[in-house]
């Protein structure tokens, strides 16, 4: 390689590295989600640099785009389902330590479960025939 091309490579490896520091001690989620894009951008270029144009190309289109891409997608999504739930942009906490506050999907269904139960429950005891323990619905004695 050239001296040109040395230099570059260094380049990029120091963009790569800032990226990196951004993305881990970035203090909002869209910052964080595009320096790591930016890094794979980068680690894309490299590859280039380095005569693997199928890398290159492989990691443009996962690692740059489409993650990048995917990790947006979520967070809009975690955004119109939990809207109470703050995800970023605030000045006290890295982004890093923004995802744990979020909770898990089997707690998320958990809640609208009983939340289900409670309103199906209150609604349908008035009206509802009562069932004795071992009966079916259907008035047969089951056990």
């Amino acid at each position: 390689m050239s001296g040109l091309t040395h230099l570059l490579a260094l380049l990029l490896a120091l963009a790569m590295l800032g990226a990196a520091l951004v993305t881990i001690l970035g203090r909002s989620l869209p910052i964080a989600i595009l320096a790591s894009g930016l890094v794979s951008l980068c680690a894309s270029v490299l590859f280039l640099i380095l005569a693997a144009p199928d890398v290159a190309m492989t990691e443009a289109a996962i690692g740059s785009a489409l993650t990048t891409f995917l990790f947006f997608f979520i967070l809009g999504r975690m955004r119109r389902e939990l809207p109470g739930v703050e995800f970023d942009d605030d000045p006290a906490t890295p982004a890093v330590t923004a995802a744990p506050v979020v909770p898990s999907a089997s707690v998320i269904r958990a809640e609208r479960v009983e939340r289900l139960a409670s309103s199906s429950s209150s609604s349908s005891s008035a009206g509802a025939p009562a069932v004795e323990q071992g009966q079916a619905p259907g008035g047969k004695d089951h056990g």
